[in-house]
Formats: C-alpha cells, sequence, structure tokens
C-alpha cells in the first residue's frame, strides 16, 4: 500500500476526492482522536475499490532504419506508449508481404534484422507488441520500407592509368618490357566498394601482380618481349548477377632507345 496525505476535518461529513492516474486498488482510512491526555484513536477503512488500469495506447510508432538491400542489416526502435498494468513489456517483430500496403505476416522476432535472399521483392514493416501484466496486448506498425532488391555491379570499366588506355574484353594492349602499369577497375551498379570483391590474374604468360589494393593493381611486364593473358573480375555475396569481367593480353615490347 501507498498512503496519500492525511486531511484533517471536525465530525462533519466530509467528501475526500483522490485523482488516480493509474490502475490498482483504493481504500479511505479515517482515524478519529479525542482531545483526553492519553488520546484514544479508532480506526476505520472503507472497502476496497478495484480501479482498472488505463488501456495501452501508443503515442509513437516504431521507426525502421537501414538500406533495403540483400545483405544488408534493418533495425528498429520500439513504439512509445502509455497505460497498461506494470510491467507493461514490449519487442520488435517483423512482418512481410509481397504487397506494400496489405497482407503482411510474421517473419521474425529480433530488434533487428539481416536481409536474405527469400526477402527480395518484398515489402517489411517493424511491428512492436506491448503486452501489460493482465496479457492485455496492443501493436503498433512502422511506415513500410520496400521492395527488398539485390545490389547491382553492372557493367565493368577497367583503365591502364599509367597510359590513360580504356581496357576492353579480348584487347591487346601493346606495352614496353621492364615498366610496371596501375590499372584502375569501377563498376556502373549501386554496389558499395567495401561489398566489392576485385579478382585479379595472371592467366598465361610471364607479367605480374605487383600490388593490389581493391580495385587498384600494379602489373610489372618482364623485360624484352613477352606476351601475358589477364583477367579482372569483380564479385559480390550480395548480387544476384553473373560476375562480370574482362580478359586481355598485354604484349611487352624492347622500348624504343
Amino acid at each position: 500500500w501507498t498512503n496519500g496525505s492525511w486531511t484533517t476535518y471536525d465530525n462533519t461529513v466530509k467528501t475526500v476526492t483522490k485523482n488516480l492516474n493509474y490502475g490498482g486498488q483504493l481504500r479511505l482510512h479515517c482515524q478519529a482522536k479525542d482531545s483526553s491526555e492519553t488520546p484514544l484513536t479508532v480506526n476505520a477503512f472503507s472497502t476496497l475499490i478495484n480501479v482498472p488500469f488505463p488501456d495501452i495506447v501508443v503515442t509513437q510508432n516504431p521507426v525502421v532504419s537501414g538500406k533495403v538491400f540483400v545483405g544488408e542489416t534493418l533495425s528498429s526502435t520500439l513504439a512509445s506508449f502509455t497505460g497498461g498494468k506494470p510491467p507493461v513489456n514490449a519487442k520488435t517483430m517483423w512482418v512481410v508481404s509481397t504487397n506494400s500496403s496489405s497482407g503482411f505476416s510474421w517473419y521474425q522476432t529480433n530488434p533487428t534484422l539481416l536481409i536474405t535472399s527469400d526477402l527480395n521483392g518484398k515489402y517489411i514493416r517493424s511491428q512492436t507488441e506491448i503486452e501489460d501484466a493482465n496479457g492485455n496486448k496492443a501493436w503498433a506498425n512502422s511506415t513500410t520500407v520496400g521492395p527488398i532488391s539485390y545490389y547491382t555491379i553492372g557493367t565493368l570499366n577497367l583503365v591502364n592509368n599509367s597510359t590513360g588506355q580504356t581496357i576492353s574484353n579480348a584487347d591487346l594492349e601493346e606495352l614496353n618490357g621492364g615498366n610496371s602499369y596501375t590499372y584502375n577497375g569501377t563498376y556502373s551498379g549501386n554496389l558499395p566498394v567495401n561489398q566489392a570483391v576485385w579478382d585479379v590474374k595472371v592467366r598465361s604468360g610471364t607479367a605480374t601482380i605487383t600490388s593490389k589494393n581493391g580495385n587498384l593493381f600494379t602489373v610489372t611486364v618482364p623485360s624484352g618481349t613477352s606476351i601475358s593473358g589477364l583477367s579482372v573480375s569483380v564479385s559480390s555475396y550480395e548480387i544476384n548477377e553473373t560476375p562480370p569481367s574482362i580478359v586481355w593480353t598485354i604484349t611487352g615490347v624492347i622500348p624504343p632507345t
């Protein structure tokens, strides 16, 4: 029990008002004392009054953040609410649909959602489920995000930064033997740079890859005359397309004197 403040009055009928902002049980406690040297005290209690707890009311819907691409992770705030009998618990669920406005069904209960390939083309909402100690529930939905899609690589481009030449598939590139050349690979799609996996290979011949940093790599052509086949490709776990590649040939020549 939590005691309120005393209200003092004489031996007349008194109306006492108590404003409540929560539920529970309430009773009135009256105490009478006389004015003798050894006061006589008499206590009286009203019957218990059961005060219902206010209904759960959502005051702010959950908010989803993150990129809507396969391989990314979405997170969500919990909805804000008032009411319910304590303790009141809330949890985040994720619901999905092939339609942006209806037909949503449960997918996962977790504060975050890793977007996997089975969600490609789907729409997603976070849903806060709120439950109080009496088992009363309320739900609140975020705005819909999606449709989920894959990142794309698109067209692969390769430039020899040392000569300025753009390399296309099946090109024959003539370079001076004994020199090193730096290449820069790019692509036209929206795949984040940190998710791109670049692969550079010497398929044949004696040229060597002397350094590689993501989309930048250096090829050293051996002295004298030579011929080497090379390839470069870019891929990612987060795409749904055949990784593009460029295969070309370098012929090493003796530099003019």
